[in-house]
């Protein structure tokens, strides 16, 4: 596994997320722009600067590699290092570059022994991760870089089927979490599955949600409202095209996904 970095000759950086497999074998690549640093150095030419081509003014090199656990989701903390999910192995780790040379220092595990660890965020101090059961959340880092210990904040999320969780936090403060379908063709039973969770950030219930009061408890986090996920997600309310499945079946989803507007040249998810 082979993280990449991508850096503008301006200091600006992006990121190049990984190479699944080496040897002939396709690998993905995902760019999510992760670091802003003033006069970042570029290192030397490498095996990656040889395999891929950028527009001009750009270059790109390996910042870390040799990753083990399946690297899926980064984030900046607010010490300016890079954090990554590690899935498979259930960590969270840092990838520091303390000498600023531009390639990681090494891997520090700053969480272990999660159940698939897999969206990461930092929101006022604290980072959360998303499992694939619950999403915990760590106070810091502090002066010294250690952070405090994992406290479960949403329990009891239902596993099995599509099992990787996102967390983000939205304009409006709440913790947005999206939970995956227990099946590709199917009547979900649990109203937690194949949606979007709405939570405060303490995991709480926000009174606004629209099943906040329903008699059904795991109904009461389920967000159906499509300006306020367009919101979320940054899409502007008049451009987001919103599928609102509820309760229906699958023939009248499959129905209703075909009468869904398409918005050209964009991608909304």
């Amino acid at each position: 596994m082979v993280f990449l970095i991508g850096v503008l000759p301006a200091g600006r950086s992006i990121s190049a997320a990984r190479i699944d497999r080496q040897g002939g074998q396709t690998g993905s690549v995902i760019y999510l722009p992760i670091i802003s640093t003033p006069a970042l150095p570029l290192p030397p030419a490498d095996e990656a600067d040889q395999r891929i081509t950028l527009p001009e003014g750009f270059a790109i090199r390996i910042y870390s590699q040799n990753l083990s656990g399946n690297p899926r989701f980064m984030a900046i903390g607010p010490d300016g290092h890079l954090y990554v999910s590690l899935i498979n192995a259930g960590q969270v780790v840092r990838l520091p570059d303390r000498n600023n040379d531009g390639i990681a220092d090494g891997v520090e595990v700053i969480a272990s022994g999660l159940n698939a660890p897999h969206g990461v965020e930092f929101f006022e101090g604290s980072l959360y991760i998303a499992c694939t059961d619950r999403v915990v959340r760590l106070g810091g880092p502090d002066s010294y870089g250690n952070f405090g210990t994992v406290i479960t904040v949403v329990p009891n999320l239902p596993v099995g089927g599509h099992s990787s969780r996102t967390v983000h936090f939205g304009p409006d403060g709440k913790m947005y979490v999206s939970v995956g379908s227990s099946c590709n063709y199917c009547n979900e039973t649990d109203p937690r599955r194949a949606a979007i969770l709405r939570y405060n950030p303490d995991g709480t219930i926000p009174a606004d949600n629209p099943f906040s009061n329903d008699a059904d408890l795991n109904r009461r986090p389920a967000d159906r409202n499509p300006h306020r996920l367009g919101q979320a997600r940054g899409i502007d309310q008049r451009d987001a095209a919103v599928l609102d499945i509820g309760d229906q079946e699958p023939a009248a989803i499959r129905a209703k996904a075909h009468s869904v507007r398409e918005i050209p040249d964009r991608d909304v998810r």
